[in-house]
Order: structure tokens, then C-alpha cells, then sequence
């Protein structure tokens, strides 16, 4: 940095002696300015604001995983965006410079890291994305990973997960007791929840656009019992029918 600011002022000499009106002057001034001014944010970026701690990763309420702030995010070209917690493990934390709209998490990151998480609001509002599957590595989720994803159609996940699974493109528990994340875009009217849904996390139907009916198999007071999270506006007030019996 000292270097730069003594050629930078070598510069500034010359082009003081050189110029030939005060309006070239200032232009000429301006551009080791804006040199200065990026070099010593870089600075400031990469020596101050990067050196962040590790922190715990903490289960809500509601069992969804809230990512405090952790290591330095990192992205190769056409790559999702990954953050390391150290340990040889990371969390998926955004989009990157990838443009799929097909997109499979890898077990392991470039760097090889094994991906063990995905980070809050990660896939947020990506409107691009039609569908995303998870290996069996990852072992938590954030809060509102895929809000505002209106693309969405399906969510699956590796059979091999111990933590999460799917059915029918919908993200849920490995026991189906939690319903996490039903696409905005899921095809078909008509939806069968699952009968050992006990909890709906916040914003797990928020945005749907093609059901039209929820089919349950329990009574009225089974589904009234199941604790339903915020935001699921759109869920409460579509029609439902209980005692339903599936056609075999």
C-alpha cells in the first residue's frame, strides 16, 4: 500500500506539470482517486471485514436451523456459492454464478469440502429455478431457503439421507412429522398431505399457485391438532377435505 500511494502521487506531479487547462487537471486527478479509493476498500474488505468466527448453528422452535455467521464464502465459475465451517465441511449459502434451472447439490464442494447444510434464504427468490436435489450429506436446513422461488416444481432428496426426504416434489423430515417446503409451482390441484404431518414450518406453502384442494385422511380434529407455521396463508385457505380415502 505505501508503494502505491508514492507512484500514485508521482502521478499526480506529472499530470499537474503536463496538464493544460484546470478542467484536464481535474480529470486526470480523478482517475488515481477512484485507483485509491478501490485499493484501499480492498484492503479494508479482505483485512477486516472477512475475518469473521465460526458460531454454533442453532434448531428453532419449529426445528428449522438458523446459520449464524461463519467463514469466508467461496464460488468457482458456474458453481454454487459455499461457505466454510471448518472441519473439512460446508454449507451450500447461495446461487453463485450458477444458472441451471436443474440443479443437483453435490455431496462434496469444489474445494472439497463435504456439504453438510444449507444455509438461510440460500435459494431465495431465485425465480430461475424448476428444480434442486439434495444428497444424502446434507444433515440440516435453513430457514426460508427456497422463498420467492416461483419456478420451483420439485424438491428431491437421495434416499440415503437420514435427515430429509420427499414425495410427490415436496420437502419433508425423514418421517414425514415435518412438512418443510412444498414448491410454489408443484403440478397437480389436488394435494394429499401426508398423514403423519404434525408440523408445517413457517412459509412451507407460501407462494403456491396450482392447488386448489388439500385431501386428508384423518379427521377434522387430527388437522386442526397439526401445528401450522407462519406464512402459510395461501395453505389455510384452500378447501379441505378430511376422511378422505385414496382410490387404491
Amino acid at each position: 500500500m505505501k508503494k502505491l500511494l508514492e507512484k500514485l502521487k508521482s502521478l499526480l506531479k506529472r499530470l499537474s506539470e503536463n496538464a493544460i487547462s484546470k478542467e484536464r487537471l481535474a480529470v486526470f486527478i480523478c482517475i488515481p482517486i477512484t485507483v485509491l479509493s478501490v485499493a484501499v476498500s480492498t484492503v479494508l474488505l479482505y483485512g477486516n471485514g472477512r475475518d469473521k468466527k465460526q458460531n454454533d448453528i442453532k434448531e428453532t422452535n419449529e426445528g428449522q436451523f438458523m446459520f449464524e455467521e461463519s467463514k469466508d464464502i467461496y464460488s468457482t465459475n458456474n458453481a454454487l456459492e459455499y461457505q466454510s465451517i471448518g472441519d473439512g465441511n460446508c454449507l451450500v449459502m447461495g446461487i453463485g454464478s450458477c444458472k441451471d434451472s436443474e440443479i443437483v447439490i453435490p455431496s462434496k464442494s469444489p474445494s472439497g469440502d463435504r456439504v453438510v447444510g444449507i444455509g438461510n434464504g440460500a435459494f431465495e427468490n431465485c425465480k430461475h429455478l424448476v428444480s434442486i436435489s439434495i444428497p444424502e450429506s446434507v444433515t440440516t436446513i435453513g430457514v426460508g431457503v427456497f422463498r420467492g422461488c416461483s419456478s420451483l416444481v420439485i424438491i428431491s432428496v437421495e434416499s440415503d439421507n437420514e435427515i430429509y426426504s420427499s414425495s410427490g416434489g415436496i420437502l419433508y423430515s425423514k418421517n414425514k412429522q415435518r412438512l418443510i417446503c412444498c414448491p410454489a409451482s408443484r403440478i397437480g390441484e389436488n394435494y394429499l398431505l401426508d398423514p403423519n404431518v404434525k408440523v408445517i414450518d413457517d412459509y412451507a406453502f407460501e407462494g403456491v399457485k396450482n392447488m386448489c384442494r388439500v385431501l386428508y385422511e384423518k379427521s377434522t380434529a387430527d388437522f386442526e391438532s397439526i401445528s401450522i407455521g407462519k406464512g402459510n396463508e395461501d395453505f389455510l385457505e384452500l378447501p379441505i377435505t378430511c376422511n378422505y380415502f385414496p382410490s387404491k
